[in-house]
Parts: C-alpha cells; sequence; structure tokens
C-alpha cells in the first residue's frame, strides 16, 4: 500500500425521510450501531497492539541501522567532495532526492535542487523513532557532520498520530490519523543562509499552521501543503529509511515507475473517461501502512532538541482520515 493522504470525511448520516422503519425495527438500528462500535473499538486496540509491537523491536532494528552507518561513515568520508556527485559520500542527499521524486505534491513544494544539495549533501543519518506513551507518535531525525552551514547536530520532525473512533460517527473509522507536525527550529550559521534556504526543501522542518477557520483565504493552500508533508513523513518513516539503499541505486524508482506507467496506459485506455478518477486518486485514500520502522540509536532517553516548535496541525482531526491497512493509534 501507499502512504496515506488526508481526505476530508463526509457524514454518511443521511436519511432519505421516506425508511418506514417500525419501532422495534429502529431499536434494532440502535442495537446493531452499539455493537459496530464495539468492533470499532477493538480494531484500535488492535492497532495500539500493534504498534507496541513495533517499538519493541526498534532496538532490533537499530542494531541494523548502526551496522549500515557503519557501512557508509568510512565511504562518505572517503568519496567527500563534490556535494552533487552521486557516490556514496552524498548517499543520504540522493535517497532522498529519490525519495521526494516519489511524492511529487510534496515535491512542488520541497524540491532538492543544487541548492538544497549543500546543505542535504552533509546528512549523516536519517532515523525515525516510535513513541506510544504517553501518546503516539513518531520522530524523523535527520543527522548531520559539522558542516558551514547549520548549528544544529539533528533535525527533527514529530508527527503526532490518533487512532480513535468518534462514537457518534463510527463509521468514519479508518485507521490512523496524522493530526499535527511540529518542526525543530534551524541554528544557521549565519543570516544569509537562512535567508537563502527558508524556502527550500529545508523548510520540511518549518510546516506552516493550519488556520482555524476553513474561511480563511489561506486555509485550502495550508491544508494541502500539510497532506503532503504527513504522507512524506510516513513515506520517510515506513519506506525510505528502511530500504534507503534501493532509493540510492534507484531500483525502488523503478519498481514504482512500473506501476505508474501501468495507471498511465489504463487511463489512455478510458480516453479521458477518468478525470473524475484523477481528481479522486490525488486526494488520494491513503494509509498507514506498514513497514517495520527504524529509531534513533537506542537514544530513549534522549534530550529534546532545544527549539522544537509546533507548526502543523489539522485542528479538526476528526474531519481528516487516512484508510488504514496496519493503522496507527494514538490513545490521544
Amino acid at each position: 500500500m501507499e502512504p496515506a493522504v488526508c481526505n476530508p470525511r463526509v457524514n454518511v448520516q443521511n436519511h432519505d425521510g421516506n425508511d418506514m422503519l417500525s419501532d422495534d425495527e429502529k431499536q434494532a438500528v440502535g442495537d446493531i450501531k452499539g455493537i459496530c462500535l464495539k468492533t470499532v473499538e477493538l480494531a484500535t486496540k488492535l492497532h495500539r497492539e500493534i504498534y507496541a509491537l513495533e517499538e519493541k523491536a526498534e532496538p532490533a532494528h537499530n542494531l541494523l541501522y548502526d551496522e549500515r552507518k557503519k557501512v557508509l561513515d568510512g565511504l562518505r568520508q572517503k568519496h567527500k567532495g563534490d556535494p552533487l556527485a552521486k557516490n556514496m559520500g552524498n548517499f543520504w542527499l540522493h535517497v532522498l532526492k529519490a525519495a521526494v521524486q516519489q511524492c511529487p505534491e510534496f515535491a512542488r513544494t520541497n524540491p532538492i535542487g543544487d541548492t538544497e544539495a549543500e546543505v542535504l549533501c552533509h546528512i549523516s543519518d536519517i532515523r525515525s523513532k516510535l513513541y506510544t506513551e504517553p501518546e503516539l507518535k513518531f520522530d524523523i531525525i535527520f543527522y548531520f557532520e559539522p558542516n558551514a552551514y547549520i548549528k544544529n547536530d539533528y533535525l527533527r520532525k514529530v508527527y503526532y498520530i490518533k487512532c480513535k473512533a468518534d462514537p457518534k460517527e463510527p463509521q468514519a473509522y479508518d485507521g490512523a490519523e496524522i493530526y499535527r507536525t511540529e518542526g525543530t527550529m534551524i541554528h544557521w550559521t549565519s543570516p544569509a543562509l537562512n535567508a537563502k534556504y527558508r524556502k527550500t526543501f529545508l523548510k520540511f522542518f518549518m510546516p506552516p499552521t493550519l488556520p482555524y477557520s476553513s474561511d480563511d483565504p489561506n486555509y485550502k493552500e495550508i491544508n494541502e501543503i500539510l497532506e503532503n508533508d504527513f504522507r512524506f513523513g510516513f513515506y520517510l518513516k515506513e519506506n525510505v529509511i528502511p530500504k534507503a539503499v534501493y532509493f540510492f541505486t534507484g531500483e525502488i524508482k523503478e519498481s514504482m515507475g512500473s506501476s505508474s506507467s501501468t495507471d498511465d496506459e489504463n487511463d489512455d485506455d478510458d480516453d479521458g473517461g477518468n478525470d473524475n478518477e484523477d481528481e479522486s486518486g490525488s486526494a488520494g485514500s491513503n494509509s498507514l501502512d506498514r513497514s517495520w520502522s527504524d529509531d534513533e540509536k537506542n537514544n530513549d532517553d534522549e534530550e529534546e532538541p532545544e527549539d522544537v516548535h509546533v507548526y502543523g496541525e489539522l485542528l479538526d482531526s476528526e474531519d481528516w482520515s487516512f484508510e488504514s491497512g496496519d493503522s496507527m493509534d494514538s490513545g490521544h
């Protein structure tokens, strides 16, 4: 499954005004709805247990990622030089480039070009970390070697997740929702660098805040930015970090590209009959599908970064959902 995309929920509790249910039938409908709510509650409990298992597995994954980092560290220093060269010295830069290409909506606002490469070539590792308590969330952490651009040792992006059904609308429950994100303040080595890079890929760490009212003229644009941000963050966690080498070699791109080609061919066969389908596809249904993620280097007691700020948030989280393969839950 592809990573999730937020979709507006619709109220499906519509009545045509012509139903002729008797009192005992109406009572039965109410009873069955109560049973349905209990099944949804069981699903959320299962999702929490799944994420607890993933969290338990993180130390083992981190040992493997430590091995990967050990292999890369030596080669990164040996081949360091041209920030644009596709070599192991710029491993994570080219992993990110390939990942962004798989998310074109995100790429439009967070491009990685030659300018961004000057900074991103100094990434020494990317990890994720899952937390189930006190609330469900995961971190994406970019570690940087000492460089002339930023002072941070790492930049962290936090995604908050909830997996809780609305008792009034249990039929709308699709699984996990990423409803809020936090970024880290980037400490540039000079104000000029801040001005140069703040509108590039690095604004990934400075997401906008969704206005409270949908009537705000910026609401639609910011909401779209956050949707794509949530999708990309989850994509990093579930696909890019564990399969980084295949993004570097281009094999992931080839594999996903073949699927896209098939879709394009099908669209051509329909002679434009899928215009509406394309629109819905852009909003997409999407699930928090699972490839086991990794984490930081067993730093369970790690201190929080100095300047963590709340930026993006889908405030009415009940109105936005992700389809779920194996969902995340937040107990939030």
